[in-house]
């Protein structure tokens, strides 16, 4: 085997050993974000000694994701603040809020009416047909506690 062909496959292993080498770290940059994700059911020791909570917790995470994330970020993320309007406006009100503002609007709701200029207009009419027990969910992965 002459120099050029111990160059090139050289040249091919540290390729390959690099690739691997990519592979590698993005699977554990992946492995890292998801782990930080889940910090918070982690952190909150009423949710790992209570199974029922820790379900509706990630139940509520996986609709919230599905249906709000795209214009509310998550729970880390962008303009989330959703948490402390919970906490203000109460269960009753939000559930009609995000199940039927359209009809708040329509009513000239004030609450509805402030919240919607609040935020920038009605680019968005929340009007989800979730269930008592689903809004319910939603609003575990939202609270803080």
């Amino acid at each position: 085997m002459n120099r050029k062909h111990i160059l090139i496959l050289l040249i091919a292993l540290l390729g390959f050993f690099s690739l691997i080498a990519g592979y590698s770290y993005q699977s554990i940059q992946e492995r890292r974000k998801v782990i930080e994700e889940e910090q918070w059911l982690l952190a909150d020791k009423d949710v790992v000694d209570n199974p029922q909570k820790l379900m509706n917790k990630t139940l509520g995470k996986k609709l919230f994701m599905e249906n709000c994330s795209s214009c509310h970020g998550h729970k880390r993320r962008k303009h989330f603040e959703l948490d402390r309007r919970l906490e203000v406006r109460g269960d009753e009100y939000f559930s009609l809020y995000v199940r039927k503002e359209d009809s708040l609007l329509a009513i000239e709701d004030e609450k509805t009416v402030f919240l919607n200029e609040m935020v920038g207009g009605d680019i968005h009419t929340h009007t989800f047909n979730f269930s008592k027990s689903e809004m319910e969910q939603i609003f575990a992965y939202l609270r803080r506690d």
